[in-house]
């Protein structure tokens, strides 16, 4: 009805697919998993190779599809949310877990420059979580120096200032 349309469309905002901003699928993750265990009353933890796996997916569905997969793990699964706990449609092609750089991963990302840095962009922000920010500890794992480190971070805004 164009009555109901006009009624709700009095603020248009204009959300990229979560395909294009795979930095928030962590932190959304992350939310959805706290939700359930205060709901359910449980202390459910995602694993780091389970967030890689759900950073590769192009997620068509959106938010609600990365809400509805969360639930399903966290119904499924242990204390520990793992890749195995993860439906066949979301890790088909995709058994390590770890985020694939394929020929599909670069035409998404429009050529191989940008697709190599959003890659390691996502190496980046992982090595960071994982070893809680202690940057020293990245370059020794990364095996890079630490004004390499310091510049990649600056580059990709991942510099706390």
């Amino acid at each position: 009805r164009e009555d109901l349309f006009y009624r709700l469309n009095v603020i248009n905002l204009l959300l990229p697919p979560l395909r294009e901003r795979r930095e928030d699928i962590p932190l959304l993750a992350q939310h959805f998993v706290d939700s359930l265990n205060a709901e359910e009353g449980t202390e459910k933890q995602l694993t780091n190779p389970l967030v890689s796996a759900l950073m590769i997916h192009d997620w068509p569905g959106n938010i609600r599809e990365l809400q509805n997969e969360i639930r399903r793990i966290s119904a499924l699964g242990g204390q520990y949310l793992k890749v195995d706990d993860l439906s066949p449609r979301i890790t088909a092609g995709n058994t390590t877990g770890a985020p694939s750089f394929s020929l599909d991963f670069v035409l998404e990302h429009g050529s191989l420059k940008t697709a190599g840095e959003s890659w390691e962009k996502m190496i980046l922000q992982a090595s960071l979580k994982r070893f809680g920010g202690n940057k020293a500890q990245v370059c020794a794992k990364l095996e890079i120096p630490k004004t390499t480190l310091y510049a990649k971070l600056k580059r990709y805004g991942l510099l706390e200032t």
